[in-house]
């Protein structure tokens, strides 16, 4: 069994981490806040490196292996736990969904008072940590300060995402499902968003591991649960939209992406096609979106001419499966050769302030 490149990924990661919430939480000296910020920036630079498409072929190697179905089940959880202090941050919900139903089955037990303080305290600790996270960047009246903390959460953010979406691909082709294997250990590196478009959506993520949509629709459709199964497996961390904390925010582009597409459609700016989307206004202004979605674009003021310049992260749009997506258009090809926000931009960015109340 192979496992050196997911030994060093996930090692790297947790490492990251750790550096990560000591310098958002500020638990650090005066002296120390460069060489950690050096350090994590290294760490970035290092986790970003590491091939996806190589953790891949490592991970589908060994599922090839001869082994028992409860030997591949431990396998796959191992990949999956290393992320729990990740999933907790990314995912308050989650834990905070956890949490409340230990509270529940313990009322009115005989000495259960201190196991349910403990768990109280996990709630409480969960929903200080998730503003404090989902609110980098920002002051009181939702007005970037240009916090350094927050590009730096949320690029590792990103990293475990990609990783979750490896690793769905890696499943599925094995018939094993993500999302159930993340139910069963409890620790979420990757989320789903459930109803009809979660199909389409996954499909979309994991199709440039697979080979295209329509094989990985097939794919998953052949993990889709019987009616009595569905019943009984609630959503990821069985949380059913009722039963959702409404003051716990999201991670940034996840829950988003859904409502960004859903209000472009509203608009008129697309409509969607037998799985695809047809986009209906200028071609650059559909790569501004899906770069300020999936990348963190942002239009800024040249502190020099005072024109206006579009501001591109270093992060990679996903070209193939957004190709097949937008009926073959070139989206990240469009996005690398733009410097300057397209005409109109104002009317996407109208989308993202719809969604995060002036927050983008």
């Amino acid at each position: 069994m192979k496992t050196e490149l997911v030994q060093a990924f996930t090692e790297q990661a947790k490492r990251l981490f750790s550096l990560c919430e000591t310098y958002i939480d500020g638990t650090y000296s005066p002296d120390e806040k460069e060489p950690l910020l050096d350090a994590i920036k290294k760490g970035l630079d290092a986790l970003d490196g590491v091939g996806m498409q190589e953790l891949f072929n490592e991970i589908t190697a060994t599922l090839n292996e001869p082994m028992s179905d409860s030997q591949r089940e431990r396998y796959c959880f191992s990949l999956i736990t290393p992320f729990e202090a990740c999933s907790n941050a990314l995912y308050p919900k989650v834990l905070i969904s956890k949490s409340q139903e230990s509270i529940d089955k313990l009322q009115g037990l005989d000495g259960a008072d201190k196991l349910i303080s403990i768990f109280e305290n996990q709630i409480i600790d969960a929903k200080e940590r998730a503003n404090k996270y989902f609110g980098l960047g920002f002051d009181a009246d939702g007005i970037e300060t240009g916090d350094e903390a927050k590009s730096i959460f949320f690029e590792l953010a990103h990293i475990i995402v990609w990783y979750g979406n490896m690793l769905d691909a890696a499943f599925v082709m094995y018939g094993l499902d993500l999302k159930r294997l993340q139910k069963r250990c409890g620790v979420y590196i990757k989320q789903f968003v459930g109803g009809s478009i979660e199909l389409d959506k996954r499909a979309m993520q994991i199709s440039g591991y697979v080979g295209s949509i329509t094989l990985a629709k097939e794919y998953l459709q052949a993990l889709q649960p019987t009616e009595k199964d569905e019943a009984k497996e609630p959503q990821q961390g069985e949380q059913r939209p009722q039963e959702q904390p409404k003051d716990i925010p999201t991670l940034m582009h996840i829950d988003r992406e859904r409502l960004v597409f859903g209000s472009a459609i509203e608009k008129g700016f697309m409509y969607e096609n037998n799985g695809k989307y047809h986009w209906n206004m200028a071609k650059n202004l559909l790569a501004y979106m899906c770069g300020k979605l999936y990348c963190g674009d942002r239009v800024m003021e040249d502190k020099n001419t005072y024109n206006l310049k579009l501001k591109k992260t270093g992060r990679r749009l996903q070209a193939n499966a957004l190709k097949e997506l937008f009926e073959g258009f070139d989206v990240a090809n469009n996005r690398n050769a733009m410097n300057e926000p397209p005409t109109g931009y104002e009317q996407i960015d109208a989308l993202f302030e719809e969604q995060t109340g002036g927050k983008q």
